[in-house]
């Protein structure tokens, strides 16, 4: 259910801090989600691959919002057409080289880093805004093997409660240590 593993880190943390005056659950979903986004622009965390459609006669696509550094544009399988082209930083846009070649619902795929988007007008496929600001019913975004150290980096805030807590430095380490693990093992934008 959606939420479940939000309210599960919240309260791992607050059980961590059980013995202490502790902060509000609101306390900590705003931690939780600065660390998040720290670990996925700072450390790169997450990749993900995604869908543009392309429509005939349009050569021109801008970067998907929810990516900040693509890392490769590709085909996809069920397309009519083979298409070649490249990001342009300039425009902020992927550009089809032959747009006359161009099939409507033929797709590229863009793979690259992603972040969380918390406060946008972008939409998603729905149609509804887009919002990844973990909450009570708004799950974490970044992929499963960083949620304990989303948790530990909150418990880092409280190390004059608890000198035993890890500094968040070690924390980011051990995060880019697990991230660069991922990347070898081939997990990502799968």
């Amino acid at each position: 259910m959606p939420g479940d593993i939000s309210n599960g880190l919240v309260a791992k943390v607050l059980e961590s801090l059980k013995n202490y005056a502790g902060p509000v659950d609101s306390v900590i979903f705003d931690k939780l989600n600065k660390y998040q986004l720290d670990f996925m622009l700072n450390i790169r965390t997450s990749q993900k691959t995604i869908p543009i459609a392309l429509v005939t006669g349009t050569y021109e696509y801008l970067r998907p919002e929810r990516i900040f550094t693509i890392l490769k544009i590709s085909n996809s399988e069920d397309n009519e057409n083979e298409y070649s082209g490249d990001y342009s930083p300039e425009k902020d846009s992927i550009i089809i080289e032959d747009k006359y070649s161009i099939v409507s619902g033929d797709k590229i795929l863009v793979t690259g880093f992603v972040r969380p988007i918390y406060v946008s007008m972008a939409r998603d496929s729905g149609g509804g805004k887009l919002n990844d600001r973990i909450s009570k019913t708004v799950d974490p975004i970044i992929e499963e093997d960083y949620h304990d150290y989303l948790v530990e980096a909150v418990l880092s805030e409280y190390r004059k409660v608890n000198p035993e807590f890890r500094k968040y430095e070690d924390i980011k380490k051990d995060v880019k240590r697990t991230s660069y693990s991922l990347l070898r093992t081939n997990r990502f934008g799968v």
